[in-house]
């Protein structure tokens, strides 16, 4: 689950825990959000799609995940796309809210835009509580309670 800006894993918390009774899910904070490292760079060399794509992928061969399912919401749905059309044997499904305009171009940076942009996700659950999310890990992150066995032999 990719966050939108200027947001971060946070914004999933909701929906991580319902989602996680059906599959394994994470939600990681892109560089320069969150608990993130912030390389002090300019962002046309280190905070392109490109390059958060590539810290993506570089995350899903860490934790050893092949194929995956990406929900992407605003910023998070351009890295989505990039990584189905960088990667596609990577992305078996794509859910994208609230997509940034593809001809935005790099009026996307200017101050003015982002302030235009806010971020909110407010889907909500049950009794669901933040304090059900406490995973002790450095994303968004949790997992099913069962596990089955994928075609590659591997547990999930």
């Amino acid at each position: 689950m990719l966050h939108g800006w200027p947001g971060f894993w946070y914004d999933w918390r909701r929906v991580l825990v319902p989602l996680a009774d059906r599959a394994d899910v994470i939600a990681p904070d892109f560089r320069g959000f969150g608990d993130s490292d912030k390389p002090d760079v300019p962002p046309t060399e280190g905070y392109t799609a490109a390059v958060m794509t590539d810290d993506l992928v570089a995350l899903l061969d860490g934790l050893e995940i092949g194929e995956v399912v990406v929900a992407g919401h605003d910023i998070g749905a351009t890295i989505a796309q990039s990584l189905a059309l960088r990667h596609p044997d990577r992305v078996r499904a794509l859910a994208l809210f609230n997509p940034p305009y593809p001809g935005i171009g790099e009026r996307r940076f200017e101050p003015s835009a982002q302030r235009e942009s806010g971020t909110n996700i407010s889907t909500t659950s049950p009794g669901q509580t933040d304090s059900s999310l406490r995973t002790g890990r450095p994303w968004g992150c949790t997992s099913r309670t069962s596990t089955t066995t994928g075609a590659d032999g591997r547990t999930r």
